[in-house]
């Protein structure tokens, strides 16, 4: 079908066989597509905000060029290997979404909605996801660069095993009781960031800014912390077993019924304690 250009603002195109379809430009606004069939379908710059896309195929499809999704519906959608470029995903709701392999580059995902979905080996590049919510999602192998922004994100719950968030920013993120066992925090700034009761077994917080972060009851058994800054963090209860912290910045840190054996942070808690 060719509908490139076309308005279609509020039409009802639920279940719509769309494969292979030119929906190039085309205005969709508040448009029902639920469950429809859009896979190699060719959509860049079409305006999809507030429409309804719950249980679509967007299988075999790129979105690029100023594709808009704002508000919109895409909880369930099937788009494994998706490729997204310049796209605006702000607070639209992908729960429950196959994401898997997807590379999402120079894009708008602010408060966008990817609860529970599988994110396995999605890239993350150079993407602004200030209070983006990922609790409960499946994303391991997830790696983001070029400085994305998940300032007060939500990653509760999720597994992030080996995780790539090299020079991300976490400011004020949760990361309560979520798994990030192997994940790399390469200088990360994860200042006020919430990461009670983690799995983080063998994690990497090298050079990464831990300011005022709350790490209550986690596991760090094998982590690093070298060179990082964990300035009135509050590490209480935490398992501390052969952790590394050589020359990392401990001022304030709160360690009351911590376990520590066999780590460099020993020497911090024994300053603290005197």
């Amino acid at each position: 079908a060719r509908l490139a250009n076309s308005v279609l603002t509020q039409t009802d195109l639920s279940g719509a066989v769309l494969a292979g379809a030119s929906l190039g430009k085309a205005e969709l606004a508040s448009a029902d597509l639920s469950e429809a069939d859009l896979t190699r379908a060719i959509i860049s710059g079409a305006d999809f905000t507030g429409a309804t896309l719950a249980g679509a195929d967007l299988s075999g499809i790129d979105l690029v060029h100023e594709t808009i999704f704002v508000e919109a519906d895409l909880s369930g959608i099937k788009a494994p290997e998706l490729y997204v470029l310049e796209c605006d995903l702000s607070r639209a709701t992908l729960a429950g979404a196959d994401l898997q392999k997807t590379a999402v580059l120079r894009s708008k995902m602010e408060e966008t909605d990817l609860s529970g979905a599988n994110l396995t080996a999605l890239q993350l590049i150079k993407v602004q996801a200030r209070g983006c919510r990922m609790p409960g999602a499946t994303a391991t192998q997830l790696a983001t660069a070029l400085g994305s922004d998940f300032t007060g994100a939500d990653f509760s719950g999720a597994d992030l095993s080996t995780a790539n968030f090299r020079q991300a920013v976490l400011s004020s993120a949760s990361f309560a009781q979520a798994r990030l066992d192997s994940a790399d925090f390469y200088e990360a700034d994860l200042c006020g960031a919430q990461l009670q009761q983690v799995s983080a077994l063998q994690t990497r917080f090298i050079g990464a800014n831990l300011t005022d972060a709350g790490l209550q009851q986690a596991n760090f058994l094998g982590a690093s912390f070298m060179g990082a800054s964990l300035t009135r963090a509050d590490m209480q209860g935490c398992q501390l077993y052969d952790t590394n912290a050589l020359f990392a910045q401990c001022q304030g840190v709160l360690l009351e019924g911590a376990r520590i054996t066999r780590c460099k942070l020993q020497q911090y808690a024994e300053e603290e304690q005197g």
